[in-house]
């Protein structure tokens, strides 16, 4: 995934990063850092999700 060039998105993706700059991404994702870009390398597996997630909101929001 990159982030397109129009200034707002990478304004928005700028400060997304500043603000994640501490954490690290998941093991499931690859950063590339000083770019606008990332890498899904596989799809999670339930026990790497947060635990904040509420999985049947998602449900209930896709099934529109």
């Amino acid at each position: 995934m990159e982030v397109r060039e129009k200034s707002s998105s990478r304004q928005l993706a700028q400060r997304s990063l500043d603000e994640s700059a501490l954490r690290n991404p998941p093991a499931w994702l690859d950063r590339v850092d000083g770019a606008f870009k990332g890498t899904v390398n596989r799809l999670p597996i339930r026990d790497e999700m947060d635990k904040t997630i509420n999985e049947q909101l998602i449900v209930e929001f896709y099934s529109r």
